[in-house]
């Protein structure tokens, strides 16, 4: 049978890979399809550490996960893009290249920070892959020029402190999981709201026109 400590290093594993690979993608279409893939690796973790574990209230969250993040969320964003004919390219400060080295880099350093502060290698694994992904999602939030990028930013860091909550503790008070993903789809719909002014007011999606909107 599976450990919970070989189940969270595969699945905190393939969460860091996917998402190395999500920040260097420029394309709206590839960036989304990277997302749906981080999540449901997401739900997919939770409903492992549920069967594991025997605790039911880790299959609701990973059918909640499944719902909001991997379905709901990317087709809402997908269909706004399309509506408004959004340039399927996105804009970035850095090159792609440059996203995937500064990825690495930070990933290492998370691992190194998990391995000083942590002894047990079950609690290294999920520490350095959640501490991962809250980085990648900072550093996809801070180079993006454009909102969609910098709300998938966003969503990536959501997606570690979730997974941070699920192999530490086995699992965050379900009302709390809620309570976040309330939250996050507030954060979505105010960032749909912004793409939509922007793009009405001024034919782009860099945020530094954001600043004219203000007056």
């Amino acid at each position: 049978m599976i450990s919970v400590f070989a189940a969270t290093a595969a699945f905190g594993a393939m969460m860091v890979v996917v998402a190395l690979i999500l920040i260097s993608r420029m394309r709206f279409s590839s960036l989304i399809a990277m997302f749906r893939l981080l999540s449901l690796l997401l739900a997919g973790f939770a409903f492992m550490l549920g069967w594991m574990e025997g605790e039911r209230p880790l299959f609701a969250v990973g059918a909640l996960v499944l719902i909001v993040k991997v379905l709901l969320i990317p087709e809402f964003l997908t269909r706004i893009a399309k509506k408004y004919n959004i340039n399927l390219r996105l804009q970035s400060y850095v090159r792609p290249t440059t996203a995937t080295f500064g990825g690495l880099a930070i990933v290492a350093l998370s691992f190194l920070a998990a391995w000083r502060f942590i002894q047990e290698p079950s609690d290294v694994v999920a520490l350095g892959a959640s501490l991962s992904l809250v980085m990648l999602g900072m550093l996809l939030l801070l180079t993006r020029t454009d909102m969609f990028g910098q709300a998938v930013g966003f969503l990536v860091t959501e997606n570690g402190i979730f997974l941070l909550g699920l192999a530490m503790t086995g699992g965050m008070p379900f009302f709390v999981e809620i309570g976040i993903l309330f939250d996050l789809c507030v954060f979505v719909t105010l960032i749909i709201l912004l793409v939509l002014r922007a793009q009405a007011e001024q034919g782009s999606l860099a945020t530094e026109y954001l600043r004219e909107l203000v007056d």
